[in-house]
């Protein structure tokens, strides 16, 4: 595409609106931000001078070519091929080098060193035809070309490595579509289609779009074009060009699909070069797609023997489903009509009765249509599970990551294009720029302006494992757990991304005839069933961690484009903000702030993460609790005063009904659970963590996990009438009647006493450390996060009767909990200990005994020894 030609003051006088215009992310050159119509036709042209050469006008070169562009990179290493000589390489080093990172050389085989395959390295070939291309594609490393480089420099920032792909097979390497006036089925499979052969796709007009894809000239983004006079610079195309391409495997002329006159749509017969063009004014809206007469070979035989039947839940347009159709019988595979007649079942969501009959059939592969589009451009037959994305969503996401704005740090290339897909996927919003509503920070290394104003702003700090497990168990993990935050100094964390499969035992519950109801913790049963989980490491470290992260807000020094500036309080953001990325940053700074200082009370802690938390609440972002008040019981997401009356019983009424409640439900039998998109409705949001939950909704007391663990936060127990009776009103019952709230005296007296240790910031078990037996009721893991919610540290395992070392709690006392009355143990324990502390031997039904009383009694207890 060549340059728009413009004089060169209109160049210059329009740089600056360009780059206020655009939020550029100087970690990967993603630029995807609006641009005024006034100077997008002075964007200039993408294309590279010639190496060593600077742009004909020098004003935009030297406005846009900050240095050091690549020191955020790790390395680079350089395939040597026929083509990429030594003098093309050292011109390349040259440039890699003065601009801030490293090169590492080939030598003369094509074949990059094992090492740097998982390393993080940056590979650079005019060609995949080295013996390691298809390992470095599974790994998600990224391979691109010497142009990409050239392109940067020229640039003055990293560009996105898509578009240099070497692969041949890639064929829409370097185009960017956006659909005009389509569905969003439509649209969905168009994208898919163009990203799976190395494209890219944007909803909206940016500077970098390529092509739009429409059936009517008269979309205000065609409109828009057409009014820019940038026809030579920017394509608009018909679908049909997209579908030609994919049956033939190869990128087509666009001359045949250019608007105002698309010459295909006249075809009657073979020969395209004399096909009459409609007059200028014939009617622009276009009808089904034209079926193309074009001989497409039969690209491979993967799907011999396949049935495939595509859902209904896409809301393809008849064109775009003949389109799939036929690119599926390209590789020999046969469409059915029935999902029983079907062995493979190609779906968007894991819901509806054809995806229910569909995985309940061991003979029936269920995937989506990103895996279809997967194994076509691949030539290989491959399973659903072994990438996240490539089954069915869930149509509600994760439970508990709804309310989660992550935004990303240190990945490049494919690995970032993956994660902002997964975090969509998940239920969260993505934000390309780091604000103080954000909850997370990704990053693969514990560096960078963002990771440093994330550990200011108290933002959860993960690496990419923490979203994949999360995605992969479809449950919100903790960000306590230690390989979550863990960041080896000497491994780049990239090469790990998109390892994570998906199991079946975690998507069965979207089509299992029944659910088990959870089991309760004092059952032999669920003891062996909880100690199959991931052993949680020990919180010493993870406390180090954390307390790390403690530090109060400060003023932080002037930070780049990709941090927001600190918000003011009360600002009011628009709802699609935290959708889209290449938003415009809020401007200004909050000038109630307090001094950043040394040591802070509880309450001015609690007070500063309030703020934040404010701030996110008048954007219906509730982030998740802050890594600095992990062990402080959290109030509930929006502060309503609670009345505690005299006779004991606590009753949740205020002046208005809260934005949200937070539950989380136990023990509540599969037909009286509603769905989350039921409860939502009402402003009734299910958490599955206990720590958020500011009620319990369970139809008695039981020693669940989630029960114990919720009443170190929660105002009251209700039962699951409320939930139904929400539903069926329409509205959210407030203040609750006294009818739903669960009538024990005993847990009633029990609420009262949290609130008073809530008040205080403190836990019931807050001091002590157990040491516990391997075989105690519920696991150790269990009983660890049980305890850990009510304040106590990490508990010791020990599991002999020859006692070396034990925890120490508060007052001189050392506390062993077993799973039964063990004399042996008890005794060894006592006497190991010694007459400076006070030995105490308790089964577990002591523990759980004192969190439903909220009350710890040493003196009277029949569950000691």
């Amino acid at each position: 595409m060549g340059p728009v030609e413009k004089s060169g003051s209109n160049v210059a006088n329009n740089v600056s609106k360009i780059l206020a215009a655009s939020e550029i992310n100087a970690e990967t050159g993603d630029d995807a931000s609006r641009i005024p119509e006034e100077v997008m036709s002075n964007v200039g042209n993408r294309q590279s001078p010639p190496p060593g050469q600077k742009p004909a006008n020098s004003l935009i070169y030297h406005s846009l070519h900050p240095e050091q562009i690549f020191s955020n990179y790790q390395g680079f290493y350089l395939v040597p091929s026929s083509t990429f000589d030594a003098a093309s390489r050292e011109d390349i080093q040259d440039l890699i080098v003065k601009n801030g990172s490293v090169v590492i050389s080939g030598d003369n085989d094509n074949t990059p060193p094992p090492d740097s395959l998982t390393s993080g390295i940056t590979v650079i070939a005019d060609n995949i035809d080295f013996p390691e291309y298809e390992t470095l594609c599974d790994q998600l490393v990224s391979v691109i070309t010497p142009q990409w480089v050239r392109d940067s420099v020229a640039q003055g920032k990293p560009l996105p490595y898509r578009p240099y792909s070497p692969d041949p097979h890639l064929f829409f390497s370097g185009i960017m579509v956006c659909a005009a006036g389509l569905s969003q089925g439509d649209r969905e499979a168009i994208y898919a289609g163009v990203t799976a052969y190395g494209g890219l796709y944007d909803n909206r007009l940016t500077k970098f779009t390529t092509h739009i894809i429409t059936t009517n000239i008269n979309e205000e983004k065609c409109q828009r074009v057409l009014q820019m006079d940038l026809p030579h610079k920017l394509k608009i195309v018909l679908p049909h060009w997209i579908d030609d391409c994919l049956k033939l495997g190869r990128r087509v002329d666009e001359s045949l699909y250019l608007f105002p006159n698309p010459s295909v749509l006249a075809a009657s017969g073979d020969d395209v070069d004399s096909l009459p063009k409609p007059s200028p004014s014939s009617d622009p809206s276009i009808g089904p797609f034209f079926k193309s007469d074009l001989t497409v070979a039969k690209s491979s035989n993967i799907f011999a023997g396949k049935r495939f039947y595509i859902a209904e839940d896409f809301g393809l347009s008849a064109s775009i489903l003949t389109m799939i159709h036929e690119m599926i019988a390209n590789c020999e595979g046969t469409i059915v009509t029935t999902v029983q007649e079907a062995n493979v079942y190609v779906g968007k969501y894991r819901y509806g009765e054809a995806y229910i009959q569909a995985s309940r059939r061991s003979s029936c592969t269920v995937g989506n249509l990103d895996w279809v589009y997967w194994m076509v451009s691949h030539h290989k037959w491959n399973s659903p599970l072994r990438m996240l994305l490539h089954y069915p969503l869930g149509r509600d996401g994760v439970p508990g990551m709804k309310n989660c704005l992550i935004s990303l740090t240190n990945f490049t290339g494919p690995a970032r294009r993956f994660i902002e897909r997964l975090i969509v996927a998940s239920g969260a919003s993505y934000s390309s720029s780091l604000k103080m509503e954000c909850t997370h920070l990704i990053t693969a290394r514990p560096s960078g302006r963002k990771y440093e104003a994330a550990r200011e702003w108290n933002i959860h700090v993960v690496n990419h494992l923490w979203l994949e497990e999360s995605y992969s168990l479809w449950e919100m993990q903790s960000v306590a757990i230690l390989r979550y935050i863990h960041f080896p100094p000497l491994l780049d964390l990239t090469s790990l991304v998109g390892q994570t499969r998906l199991k079946m035992k975690h998507i069965r519950k979207f089509f299992a005839p029944q659910h088990e109801l959870e089991p309760v913790m004092r059952t032999p049963r669920a003891a062996s069933e909880k100690a199959k989980q991931a052993v949680h490491e020990s919180m010493a470290k993870e406390t180090e961690y954390l307390e790390k992260l403690k530090s109060k807000r400060k003023h932080l020094p002037p930070l780049a484009e990709e941090i927001e500036s600190q918000p003011k309080k009360k600002r009011v953001v628009g709802a699609d903000e935290s959708k889209e990325s290449g938003g415009e940053h809020e401007k200004g700074s909050d000038q109630n702030e307090s001094k950043n200082g040394d040591k802070h009370s509880p309450n001015q802690t609690k007070h500063t993460i309030n703020d934040i938390e404010q701030v996110a609440r008048e954007q219906n972002v509730v982030p998740t609790s802050s890594p600095a008040t992990r062990n402080i019981a959290p109030d509930s997401p929006v502060q309503e005063p609670t009345v505690v009356q005299s006779n004991g019983s606590r009753n949740a009424e205020v002046s208005t009904p809260p934005s949200r409640l937070n539950v989380i439900l136990t023990s509540v039998a599969d037909q009286d659970q509603p769905s989350t998109a039921k409860t939502e409705e009402v402003s009734i949001f299910q958490v599955t963590d206990p720590l958020k939950a500011d009620y319990i909704i369970s139809p008695r007391v039981v020693r669940t996990e989630k029960f114990l663990s919720a009443l170190a936060t929660a105002k009251a127990v209700l039962k699951p009438d409320y939930l139904s009776a929400c539903i069926s009103t329409k509205s959210l019952l407030w203040p609750i009647p006294t009818k739903y709230i669960l009538g024990n005296k005993d847990l009633q007296a029990a609420l009262v006493r949290s609130a008073k240790l809530r008040e205080k910031n403190k836990g019931l078990f807050e001091g002590y450390s157990f040491n516990v037996t391997p075989d105690i009721n519920g696991g150790v893991d269990t009983f660890n996060r049980v305890v850990m919610a009510h304040g106590a540290s990490s508990s010791r395992v020990i599991s002999s009767s020859k006692i070396r070392n034990f925890n120490q709690s508060v007052n001189d006392r050392a506390i062993l909990i077993t799973a039964e009355k063990n004399e042996k143990i008890a005794k060894g324990f006592k006497e190991m200990v010694g007459s400076d502390v006070k030995p105490y031997v308790f089964t577990s039904d002591w523990v759980y005994q004192s969190i439903l009383n909220m009350s710890i009694d040493f003196k009277k207890s029949t569950y000691a020894l």
